[in-house]
């Protein structure tokens, strides 16, 4: 099932967009996370994988790429703070081009690209994990 990429990603920053208004000066405890993600046996090209803090939790998501099928907290180019240690949801995207041009927002031809994973793995992800202190492996073999 493809879902269009602006809707996902519009809903994943929404969110993020609320729970970085409510961080604080405090410290918030965290952990390096790495690990492999496959979707049908095969290492995942390219991606996003998303730390969400679950209800009680404190802190703002974590964002990390994946490239190869790997991920990595403590090396990620965007975002090396490391994962907030407690219960998190998991949210894993990736894109791929479809061959079709579309129009965008702006009246211009351009590659249509959609999110392929299915959403139990995203918006509706059944993903979750409970991160504990120090250095910690989570590998995800997706399916369709």
């Amino acid at each position: 099932m493809f879902i269009p990429v602006r809707g996902v990603l519009g809903m994943s920053l929404l969110g993020l967009a609320v729970t970085w208004g409510c961080g604080s000066k405090e410290s918030i405890p965290r952990s390096a996370v790495s690990g492999q993600v496959t979707f049908e046996g095969q290492p995942l090209e390219a991606g996003v994988i998303l730390f969400v803090p679950g209800t009680g939790v404190k802190g703002a998501p974590v964002h990390l790429s994946i490239q190869a099928g790997k991920y990595d907290s403590a090396s990620d180019p965007a975002d090396r703070r490391g994962v907030v240690t407690g219960n998190n949801q998991i949210q894993i995207l990736a894109m791929k081009k479809t061959g079709k041009k579309i129009k965008n927002p702006d009246n211009r031809m351009e590659e249509e690209v959609l999110q392929y994973i299915p959403a139990r793995y995203n918006i509706q992800t059944e993903l979750s994990q409970v991160i504990q202190p120090g250095k910690q492996e989570l590998n995800f073999d997706l399916k369709k």
